[in-house]
């Protein structure tokens, strides 16, 4: 067993092989502890041996009001997607050098709709106590 390098708490899936992107899958998706070792990746029950990873993406963004950070790690099997937090420094610690990408993330619209009616109540709100 190899030591812990790192760990986040992610919301992960193994249903979306695509570049990540809003969708039914991210709502249901797995919350657990994303825990970097050595020689593997685990997530909850899912353990991912460093020597099966084929490729792995880190999917990066600047968009002020979306950002995204998503770790997909693929297999000969499987593709696993690890949603991550702005805050997550993840690639420094990973026993293999990720593919960075930069991407620009699509809207889900009751994302956009949930950001529109928060600005509308805060502007509301900033006109009250001027007024």
């Amino acid at each position: 067993m190899s030591g812990l390098r790192y760990r986040c708490f992610t919301k992960a899936t193994d249903r979306a092989a695509a570049p990540p992107r809003p969708s039914r899958h991210w709502a249901t998706s797995r919350r657990a502890w994303l825990k970097v070792f050595d020689d593997r990746l685990e997530c909850g029950d899912w353990v991912v041996p460093v020597e099966a990873v084929t490729s792995a993406t880190l999917y990066l963004s600047s968009v002020p009001l979306n950002p995204l950070k998503v770790l997909r790690l693929d297999t000969a099997d499987r593709t696993f997607q690890f949603g991550l937090n702005p805050w997550c420094r993840i690639a420094r610690h990973l026993p293999f050098e990720p593919r960075v990408e930069t991407i620009r993330p699509a809207w889900a619209l009751v994302s956009l709709l949930v950001r529109l009616a928060l600005v509308a109540y805060l502007v509301y709100f900033v006109w009250r106590i001027v007024v």
